[in-house]
């Protein structure tokens, strides 16, 4: 499978996010992405994908992007499946079975606060981005 093109640099846009929101909930509503798999040729034995995403992992909770900008403190984002469970960095998850042509990866992510500033109600407010890498394999 080839990674169509336009995917590999995907921004996500969590409009609005109102801290008190955060505070209340812990975490924001999840927001869809999508990768497109283009060109799938199956081969002998190799019909499941798997995904494993990588990046600046939080501690507490683990797992989580941590987020870049420098009015935000202790916002971090999510993922999970698009039936909500979550999807840890660093781990391999199995994201389904492949046909041949085209396929979709599905996920959600979500922004939540750390553990410390939804505690402390530390959170600052401005724009921030992530960076996130993942690995696509086939089993």
């Amino acid at each position: 499978c080839v990674l169509a093109a336009e995917d590999a640099v995907v921004e996500l846009d969590f409009k609005s996010v109102i801290n008190k929101d955060l505070y209340l909930n812990g975490r924001t509503r999840s927001r869809p992405l999508t990768l497109r798999l283009q060109n799938c040729q199956l081969g002998t034995g190799k019909s499941k994908v798997n995904i494993t995403f990588s990046g600046n992992a939080s501690i507490d909770p683990p797992g989580l992007l941590v987020v870049q900008g420098s009015d935000v403190q202790g916002l971090l984002v999510g993922l999970e499946t698009t039936n909500g469970k979550f999807l840890s960095l660093n781990k391999t998850h199995a994201m389904g079975e492949l046909v041949k042509g085209d396929n979709l990866i599905s996920f959600n992510a979500y922004l939540q606060g750390e553990s410390a500033a939804l505690e402390g109600r530390t959170m600052g407010v401005g724009i921030f981005n992530v960076s996130l890498g993942f690995v696509i394999g086939y089993e």
